[in-house]
């Protein structure tokens, strides 16, 4: 006889596509339309989710819950790696994760039973194991780094629309079987509703839910935050404990909008707010082998928006001071990211904070492999943005001469002669006065 055997419950699979029907804790529905739902979402997954536990089953099931298990697998990998963007590269990923986030996004059916599931993650993981070499490479039978590669040769193997049906999967099958088995009664523990908490990053923690009380530090009545200015997207938090600083990653501001236009030509910016936090994390984590950057210490990912908690760090920003010798670590900082293969895209001198221990990046969000190009771009925006608010002519050039001093001539020249290229000319032209500031000061650096 066929059957599926849950933690509290029992699935008689029978010939063709009978409807369910529910006694007690044993669901009696055609094997065809276990099939259906298994590979097709066809009643939201109502079914087919109560093959996410552990389970045993008869060896005329075992196409259908393998299948499934496959498909959630490079599902879920598909949606992780198109939240995380760059940051996918450093997580590793737990097999129990994928089963977790499925039932995350359907624990209003059976979340007591997801819930009981969910109490030995590593016997839900076995389940999926066997799965993982398809969105990754395996370090055993517990973790896999996910390869975006792999991943999407994957899901194109199956139907994408799927996925749209599993968060819109509201069926009458599921919400009937759901009240007979008594199963969403319980609110889902932590792992259930966020599963990001479990994967393995190289510091901080991962979540999929921006609200405040998810983050890892709690804000409370003693804190006292402020907005660090009109132009940033930053608040600084502050209580007896210290400082930190909450970053929100949003959508369509005027900033980003701007600066898209103008940079398409030459460096074009991520827009997305899971693109711009993502690529700031795994930026902080890199750039800190060449140059203070702040820890991490939470990140969220949603479709529709991103933040991060991080550390505050303590110093001068360059953008406010008039230090040369300021200025000059300015120049510095930009040559040694440049010098490190990286490109910065906004180097705004506000996020270049000078401590007592040296220069510090706060922001970079648009960090990207360096060409000449981008190289050039970057001197262009630090010396526009620099004397667009205000900073004196002959401190700027104090960076620019640095930077030109802290690379090798060839570099150097490399770089110089894509600031005027045709590319950089929408962004030049936007400002006249500042072109012809800037040329000067370019000429009037000697090789």
């Amino acid at each position: 006889m066929s059957y599926v055997r849950g933690p509290s419950y029992v699935i008689r699979p029978v010939e063709g596509y009978a409807t369910p029907r529910v006694s007690g804790r044993e669901i009696t529905v055609g094997l065809e339309l276990l099939r259906l739902d298994a590979g097709l979402s066809v009643l939201g997954e109502s079914l087919a989710s109560l093959l996410l536990p552990p389970v045993e089953y008869s060896d005329d099931v075992a196409d259908v819950v393998k299948s499934y298990r496959r498909r959630v697998v490079i599902e879920e990998a598909s949606d992780l790696v198109a939240r995380a963007g760059r940051a996918a590269g450093v997580i590793k990923v737990p097999s129990y994760f994928f089963p977790l986030s499925r039932m995350s996004k359907l624990s209003w059916l059976y979340s007591c039973i997801f819930n009981d599931a969910s109490r030995d993650l590593e016997r839900l993981g076995e389940g999926y194991a066997d799965f993982m070499e398809l969105v990754g490479s395996p370090d055993g039978r517990v973790y896999v780094s996910l390869s975006e590669q792999r991943v999407r040769g994957s899901f194109a193997s199956v139907l994408g629309s799927v996925v749209k049906s599993v968060a819109a999967g509201v069926s009458v099958a599921g919400t009937y079987m759901s009240l007979l088995l008594k199963s969403s009664e319980c609110p889902p523990n932590v792992f259930v509703e966020d599963p990001y908490r479990t994967l393995e990053v190289p510091e901080g923690i991962f979540m999929s839910s921006c609200r405040w009380a998810d983050h890892v530090v709690e804000l409370d009545g003693s804190s006292r935050c402020r907005r660090s200015s009109m132009l940033y997207s930053s608040t600084v938090c502050e209580d007896e404990e210290g400082r930190l600083v909450i970053k929100d990653y949003g959508y369509g501001t005027f900033k980003w909008l701007f600066a898209g236009i103008m940079s398409v030509t030459a460096y074009p910016f991520t827009q997305t707010p899971n693109g711009r936090a993502s690529n700031e994390y795994r930026g902080f984590i890199e750039l800190r082998r060449y140059i203070r950057t702040p820890r991490v210490l939470s990140v969220c990912l949603t479709p529709m928006e991103a933040s991060m908690v991080r550390e505050y760090i303590d110093g001068q920003d360059v953008l406010r001071s008039r230090d040369p010798s300021h200025w000059e670590e300015a120049g510095k900082a930009l040559a040694t990211v440049h010098r490190a293969g990286y490109a910065m895209g906004d180097p705004n001198p506000g996020n270049i904070i000078i401590t007592e221990g040296g220069p510090a990046l706060i922001d970079v969000e648009q960090v990207s492999p360096f060409t000449p190009q981008k190289g050039a771009w970057d001197l262009a925006v630090f010396f526009y943005y620099s004397r667009f608010f205000g900073a004196p002519l002959d401190l700027v050039r104090e960076s620019l001469r640095s930077y030109a001093s802290s690379l090798d001539q060839q570099a150097w020249r490399r770089v110089r002669r894509q600031v005027f290229s045709p590319r950089l000319a929408p962004f030049l032209a936007s400002l006249p006065p500042l072109f012809f500031e800037l040329r000067s000061s370019l000429e009037s650096i000697k090789p």
